[in-house]
């Protein structure tokens, strides 16, 4: 689940096309389905501003301080965890380390998860 900032934000890029729902479910860790869905009740809502010509999105209009924020922030990668070459790599090493029982053991995996992703990111070019 994202917070509804966080929610704004990718709603935002998508409809700017900035980035796609691929895209958006990478870099925000969601499913591509919930992203849909979020997509979809934003459509459902705007439906009578759809209706009176009005856009969805003015880019004539300056972006909220909230979003002119999230801009600005960008994935690091965490030096104190593993990496490994590619996501499938990292998730079947999370695997053979299940059950994680403690919450260090989960954080651990998910930063391994982090920054895998992060490489892969940016070994295929959609990361600068």
């Amino acid at each position: 689940m994202l917070l509804d900032h966080q929610k704004t934000a990718m709603l935002y890029m998508i409809n700017a096309r900035l980035i796609s729902a691929t895209d958006a479910a990478n870099i925000y860790g969601v499913s591509e389905c919930y992203v849909n869905e979020q997509l979809a009740i934003q459509s459902i809502q705007a439906a009578p501003a759809a209706k009176s010509n009005q856009p969805l999105l003015n880019k004539d209009q300056p972006m909220p301080p909230a979003l002119r924020a999230v801009e600005k922030v960008r994935p690091e990668h965490m030096s104190l965890y593993p990496t490994m070459d590619s996501c499938h790599e990292a998730i079947a090493f999370i695997e053979q380390q299940a059950p994680l029982s403690t919450p260090n053991e989960v954080f651990s995996a998910l930063m391994l998860y982090h920054n895998s992703l992060l490489k892969q990111l940016h070994d295929s070019g959609q990361l600068k």
